[in-house]
């Protein structure tokens, strides 16, 4: 990912977040960094200290494995050229990360990566997607000798210190085996994760610290396929030490491992309940789950039966009732709930965009004073591919198809990250793809129900013979919508089943005493009621209006009558927590709102923009082709739908014609458009593998 360019004068917003990473490197504490009160502790980070062999780095880690002629698999001759093909090595990641790299040698013979605009039959070049394909000559026999190597990086360098990217984990880490020099205040302990992946093959790695020769851990993990991580609280000197060396040692079988998150902090800490040193910042758990629908609480209609333990909740809690996206689809949605910034400023348009390292996000906001972050994600659009990992100490993501994960899954990851309190207050994000098709059933998240309602749906477009029209197709598939929503919904109750279990652990343990979690989605879902099923669609109200709802704290309870967008979650949870404010925020926090406000919800396809404009009760849709501007189709008074929500919340009856507001509307809020719809940094693009492309259209994109 190629960092972007701020066009605004002045330091950055990265910047900022540089000149607080060197802040640290120059002995400041996170404590002093937040602002927090004298008697609050510090704590101290390890992976930003001076090290004495230099900056931070790692050494890439080379795994070989031989690959002999038995597992592979030739094909025809064809074009000059013969492909072998065997399995893609089951150690290597689901992607790539850009400082790893790939080869294949026979002996002393080298192959030669295949470039992507390279034609697949040039001999002596090899490619590795699904399936590691070898081109060589017809005549050429497959070597016996081959050796397939994965050169990993493990990671990247980033303000002199280390970032590690490693399989499904993203996490500021030792690289490696490290020596450093650090003073350790009185009545303190080391905190730190031990990972450990496998290799080529299964082992076992093991993990050392020694404070001045003596071992403060000695540890053996497993290192195989799933691989994790063990949380470990290392008592220090009760008395200090100035100038204390502490040596971090790996060993053990070939394989990923590294020390994660380690901090030198208090002793004792309480809990997040009640803190040694008194009241601190409140943590905050952020969920989102993915592609649900408004409707599906009570608070906004649904039927009570559907989400019980979260309707409890909600009638509980700070309610926005007409919250809305700012699109139809997760990456732009997930772009401007981490930014507070809508899709036309982060630019996060296509399945190719990332977000610019030039932004500062939610995370990096909370980091940046004083807090622990912490995600766990279903990955695909949410991860660090995007760069939506930046600001997160610890970025957990897993691919829900591939490899059977689940909300469980999920939830037990986070129970994890909460018991690994260090005295912070925690920022955790929790995404979850749990009600996003294919939709699963019960607690297994089996996809049976679906795989059969498939069958029946491809069997009825044959017998209609609309296989090969594309509207006739639509219609015979939405016969099916009833069916399609009922599955759906199976998975929106095995949801709140899930979640409102974890919730009430949370409370029962004294997390929203001094806690608040923030309940929302990134966008809904259609059922046919504008003709088409699932979302990335135009921005109709079934898919833009989200829930929302704010707990704990001891907050009272009540409705935001106002209009809300994801924009305003970053500026709400930052005033919450007395944090800082990004500068580039624009939106109140909804505690605060006290008037209406329109809201503004893109989707950008190939082909044209489609904005949605809410404001009150009166909504218009804008469309423009590739190359024009939905600005001017504002000032100029041309709006392409019209409906009044207050009678027509399904967006049945088009008031375009009927009506003169629509008209005045458009031009009334052309300005407001034109200056959020200026980009804040220049636009870039990543490549997708394979893998990735396979994990977007299982999930319809």
């Amino acid at each position: 990912m190629g960092p972007g360019r701020a066009p605004f004068r002045g330091r950055s917003a990265r910047s900022v977040v540089r000149l607080a990473r060197r802040a640290h490197l120059a002995g400041l504490a996170l404590g002093a960094l937040a602002a927090c009160a004298p008697s609050e502790p510090t704590w101290v980070d390890l992976t930003r200290q001076g090290f004495p062999e230099g900056p931070a780095s790692a050494e890439p880690r080379v795994f070989e494995l031989h690959l002999p002629p038995e597992r592979w698999t030739g094909g025809p001759a064809e074009g000059g050229a013969r492909a072998w093909s065997t399995p893609r090595p089951a150690f290597l990641p689901d992607f790539l990360d850009r400082a790893d790299q790939v080869g294949l040698r026979a002996g002393s013979r080298s192959f030669r990566p295949r470039r992507g605009d390279e034609p697949g039959n040039a001999p002596g070049t090899f490619e590795l997607q699904s399936e590691l394909v070898l081109t060589l000559a017809p005549e050429e026999p497959l070597p016996a000798d081959l050796f397939f190597a994965w050169v990993a990086r493990g990671g990247v360098e980033r303000d002199g210190a280390w970032r590690a990217t490693v399989r499904q984990l993203a996490a500021d880490a030792l690289p490696a085996s490290r020596t450093l020099v650090v003073d350790v205040p009185p009545h303190s302990a080391l905190r730190l994760a031990t990972v450990a992946f496998q290799g080529v093959e299964p082992g076992q790695a093991s993990f050392r610290v020694l404070l001045e020769g003596r071992p403060l851990l000695e540890h053996a993990q497993a290192a195989d396929l799933p691989g994790g991580a063990d949380w470990h609280a290392l008592p220090l000197p009760e008395a200090g030490l100035r100038g204390a060396r502490l040596e971090f040692e790996i060993g053990g079988d070939p394989a990923l491992a590294l020390f994660a998150a380690p901090r030198i902090g208090p002793a004792e800490v309480g809990s997040m309940r009640a803190r040694p040193w008194g009241r601190a910042r409140p943590s905050v758990l952020l969920v989102v789950a993915d592609t649900l629908r408004a409707d599906c609480l009570a608070m906004n209609g649904g039927d009570a039966r559907w989400m019980p333990r979260l309707n409890e909740l909600a009638a509980r809690a700070v309610r926005a009732t007409r919250a809305r996206s700012s699109s139809t689809w997760t990456l732009p949605a997930h772009g401007t709930l981490l930014s507070g910034l809508y899709p036309t400023q982060h630019g996060l348009h296509t399945v190719t965009s990332p977000l610019s390292a030039e932004l500062e996000t939610l995370a990096e906001v909370f980091a940046r004073a004083g807090y622990r972050t912490a995600a766990v994600t279903d990955s695909v659009f949410v991860s660090r591919r995007y760069g939506l990992d930046a600001g997160f100490e610890w970025f957990e993501e897993h691919w829900t198809r591939k490899h059977g994960w689940t909300l469980e899954d999920s939830l037990a990851a986070a129970r994890r990250l909460l018991a690994a309190d260090d005295g912070r207050p925690l920022f955790l994000l929790l995404h979850t793809y749990r009600v996003h098709s294919p939709y699963r059933a019960g607690r297994e998240e089996d996809e049976g129900r679906m795989q059969e309602l498939a069958k029946r749906v491809r069997r009825a477009v044959r017998e209609e013979h609309a296989h090969d029209d594309a509207a006739e197709w639509l219609t015979v598939r939405s016969g099916f919508a009833e069916e399609y929503r009922a599955a759906y919904l199976e998975g929106v109750q095995a949801l709140d089943a899930s979640l409102g279990a974890f919730v009430a652990e949370l409370e029962a343990g004294g997390f929203f005493a001094n806690g608040y979690l923030l309940f929302t989605s990134d966008h809904g879902e259609a059922f046919f009621e504008h003709g088409r099923l699932g979302h990335n669609l135009p921005p109709h109200e079934e898919q833009l209006r989200i829930p929302l709802l704010l707990f704990g704290g001891g907050l009272a309870p009540r409705e935001i009558p106002h209009a809300v967008s994801l924009a305003d979650v970053a500026p709400t949870l930052a005033d919450l927590c007395a944090v800082p404010r990004s500068a580039h925020w624009r939106g109140p926090s909804i505690l605060a709102l006290d008037h209406e406000r329109p809201s503004f919800s893109l989707v950008r396809t190939d082909a044209r923009d489609s904005l949605g404009i809410s404001h009150g009760e009166r909504k218009i849709l804008v469309e423009a082709a590739r190359g024009e501007s939905l600005r001017e189709r504002l000032a100029r008074g041309e709006p392409t739908a019209a409906f009044h929500l207050a009678h027509d919340p399904r967006e049945l009856e088009d008031r375009l014609h009927a009506d003169d507001w629509p008209e005045e509307m458009a031009r009334a809020l052309a300005a407001e458009w034109a200056a959020l719809s200026r980009p804040l940094v220049e636009a870039a693009e990543i490549e997708l593998d394979e893998a990735t492309v396979e994990e977007l259209r299982a999930l319809g994109y």
